[in-house]
């Protein structure tokens, strides 16, 4: 199955469903069954931002224990590992023009510059036990073990139905 490596806490933020949107510089014209995988190293930098991140639902509705979870206990997150699998269901470059669709939350633990590409997942659910491998940049390929479980729930209809219309939004032409 496809993979890719996210570093943490953004890894973390994904497998636990509090980010549902990853950005990146480039896009990808592959849609499906993919793994979410936490890069093995660790940063000073990408602790201070754990640790800074809010403590709340992104709908603002008071003390989040997972949230701060992955918030205060940087270290003890996993790292070097595949933590979840989720499907990827659009790619689309983002505009200033749909930024008011994103939750608060949401704007806050992405780069949503004009012109990087939104990676829309859905149906993303932690793995029960992390499974140590080695990332890689760009999508790459993932053999998972046989006795670890990646099926997925049925896809959320609504969910991609949004990412559809997210990425047929578009800037007028100058």
């Amino acid at each position: 199955m496809k993979a890719l490596t996210l570093w943490n806490p953004w890894a973390a933020l994904v497998a636990w469903g509090y980010k549902t949107i990853e950005t990146r510089c480039w896009e990808t014209s592959y849609r499906g069954h993919i793994a979410i995988h936490a890069a093995a190293r660790k940063s000073g930098q990408l602790r201070r931002i754990a640790q800074a991140l809010p403590c709340v639902t992104e709908y603002g509705e008071g003390y989040d224990p997972v949230l701060h979870g992955i918030t205060a206990d940087y270290d003890r997150l996993a790292f070097g590992s595949v933590v979840a699998v989720g499907e990827l269901v659009t790619c689309f470059q983002f505009t200033e023009s749909i930024k008011y669709r994103l939750s608060d939350f949401e704007l806050a633990i992405g780069d949503y510059t004009p012109g990087r590409f939104a990676w829309v997942l859905d149906n993303v659910r932690p793995l029960s036990v992390p499974v140590p491998a080695k990332g890689y940049q760009r999508v790459w390929n993932w053999t998972p073990p046989d006795d670890v479980d990646v099926s997925l729930h049925p896809t959320n209809r609504e969910a991609v139905e949004d990412a559809m219309y997210w990425g047929m939004l578009h800037e007028p032409k100058e």
